[in-house]
């Protein structure tokens, strides 16, 4: 699928692996990348994370979690751009959502810069759950933004793999969603072009405030 782009991905992530700490990982590599693991939890039949990170692309530091969901955390540098990114795989269990959700708070709240946050999330963009809506509020209360807007399930016709970020106004975005045989989910191709569109600043007048009245109208 990737050779019939007329471009080298730089990085490629594939969710439920279902591979085991067993497996000999080793049997799968893409030429010109480095790979990167974090397996399923032994108790759960699906789950596993799998990234291919473009050798030309540095990678300065990696962490990996599993339990209930599966992450993956990459700082990376591309060029003179720093970036964040938090790859997820999380199966459609109720029991784990609250702590998907502390995990996703930990590692936003904790990382500085251009974040991404990509993944097999099994939340509905446009559900009306309160799943949904404690999601989108997190999210949102970071400054982050789910960018994709296809179904990404053809069977549910849901948006449930995400594209998040939190530097809309930085760069233009494209998303690309497409069928593939490979899997009941359709595949998310994101490119972030490098044109500045955030909009201008316009410098209001301010009035003078009288603070003395301020302080009384507010006691």
């Amino acid at each position: 699928i990737l050779s019939q782009f007329n471009f080298k991905v730089d990085i490629v992530v594939i969710g439920e692996t279902k591979l085991k700490t067993t497996f000999p990982h080793s049997i799968y590599n893409m030429n010109g990348y480095n790979r990167l693991t974090c397996c399923k939890n032994a108790a759960n039949s699906g789950g596993g994370l799998m990234i291919f990170v473009k050798k030309e692309i540095k990678v300065t530091n990696v962490e990996s979690h599993t339990s209930s969901f599966q992450r993956i955390t990459l700082e990376i540098q591309s060029g003179q751009k720093k970036y964040v990114l938090i790859s997820y795989y999380r199966p459609p269990e109720h029991k784990n959502f609250s702590d998907f959700l502390g995990d996703l708070e930990n590692e936003i709240r904790h990382k500085n810069g251009r974040i991404i946050v990509v993944g097999d999330i099994n939340i509905d963009k446009n559900g009306k759950t309160n799943e949904t809506k404690e999601y989108k509020n997190i999210l949102h209360s970071y400054d982050m933004e789910i960018v994709n807007n296809c179904s990404t399930r053809n069977a549910s016709k849901k948006i449930i793999d995400h594209m998040v970020c939190n530097f809309v106004n930085d760069l233009t975005i494209s998303n690309y969603t497409i069928h593939n045989s490979l899997s009941d989910h359709n595949m998310i191709i994101s490119s972030l072009n490098g044109t500045n569109v955030r909009t201008q600043m316009v410098l209001k007048q301010l009035k003078s405030v009288n603070y003395a009245k301020a302080k009384t109208d507010l006691t």
